[in-house]
């Protein structure tokens, strides 16, 4: 796959068909479309391509309030290839990038930058200065420059619209399993392993400390979970805690997950995290002693849900 940041760098001779969109997620929904796009490239002989933003538009035009990402952009790369995608173009979002009409968007980009012959477009979709431009419009523009619009339907789980904006409320939720419907993948988290304190350690319950390198990244809410555990191209499982560590008083956030029969010294190495199941909410102990015994219990039911897979 060709990951392209700068159109200077592309050559529009090649056909493409193309989409258009920030794809944070590439859920089950953005997966029907671009699968759809790679089956018809190769039936015409011509490329695929994802026209995507970096950074997300909403932290740019509203800072105070930035949609936090599901996918951090390599791993919107990451998942773009795996489904075929030929060319993905990241493409930097400015204040100055948002204030160019719909109009001089399709002709300065898509027309004379990239040469397309077909866009596929979300049922929703605008673009353009203050999302000027919708599907009518584009396909006016289509019939003056000579491509072809398609639009795309939204994708529904059990009655539910699949968004973006939704799977971020389900992982704020803690909602796992529906999390992973919506993207047909579990939810995860990648980040380098860091030196902790090392009280897990002393009561049989040895943690990695993860270091998350992307504030941007959401993270599912406070609590301890059954987790799917990526190193060194293996998966293990084991149960995370995301939280303030209550019994240990006056501590920050901490990320720290917990390998079931694994001994490996993986300090300073990054692995990737996989949230399958909410197990309970953070609890504050009143000794270590009543921690251990209660991390005993989280162990068991993580190891229950362990042998349904």
């Amino acid at each position: 796959m060709q990951v392209i940041r700068d159109l200077k760098e592309y050559d529009k001779t090649t056909p493409v068909i193309a989409t258009i969109g920030v794809f944070d997620g590439v859920h089950i929904g953005h997966q029907k479309i671009l699968s759809e796009m790679v089956n018809e490239s190769k039936e015409k002989n011509c490329k695929s391509m994802v026209f995507t933003f970096h950074p997300h538009p909403r932290h740019i035009l509203y800072p105070d309030s930035p949609s936090p990402l599901i996918n951090t952009i390599e791993e919107r790369i990451s998942h773009l290839e795996q489904i075929g995608i030929d060319i993905v173009v990241v493409y930097p979002f400015t204040k100055n990038f948002s204030t160019l009409s719909s109009d001089d968007f399709t002709k300065k980009i898509l027309v004379d930058s990239i040469g397309i012959t077909k866009i596929i477009i979300g049922y929703n979709q605008r673009f353009g200065y203050n999302r000027e431009g919708d599907i009518s419009h584009l396909k006016t523009l289509g019939s003056k420059y000579g491509f072809d619009v398609n639009i795309a339907t939204a994708q529904s789980v059990e009655g539910t619209k699949v968004s973006s904006t939704k799977i971020r409320e389900l992982i704020s939720q803690g909602d796992m399993p529906t999390t992973k419907k919506y993207l047909n993948r579990p939810f995860s988290l990648s980040g380098k392993v860091i030196k902790g304190e090392q009280i897990g350690r002393k009561i049989g319950f040895p943690t990695a400390n993860i270091f998350l390198d992307n504030e941007k990244k959401i993270l599912p809410k406070k609590g301890v979970y059954f987790v799917g555990v990526l190193w060194n191209k293996r998966r293990f499982f084991g149960m995370m805690n995301i939280g303030n560590k209550p019994t240990l008083k006056n501590r920050g956030l901490s990320v720290e997950v917990h390998i079931f029969n694994f001994n490996n010294d993986i300090y300073e190495e990054t692995i990737t995290i996989e949230f399958y199941e909410f197990i309970r909410e953070e609890k504050s102990f009143s000794s270590l002693e009543l921690l251990k015994s209660h991390l005993e219990k989280d162990k068991t039911v993580c190891e229950n849900i362990l042998k349904t897979l």
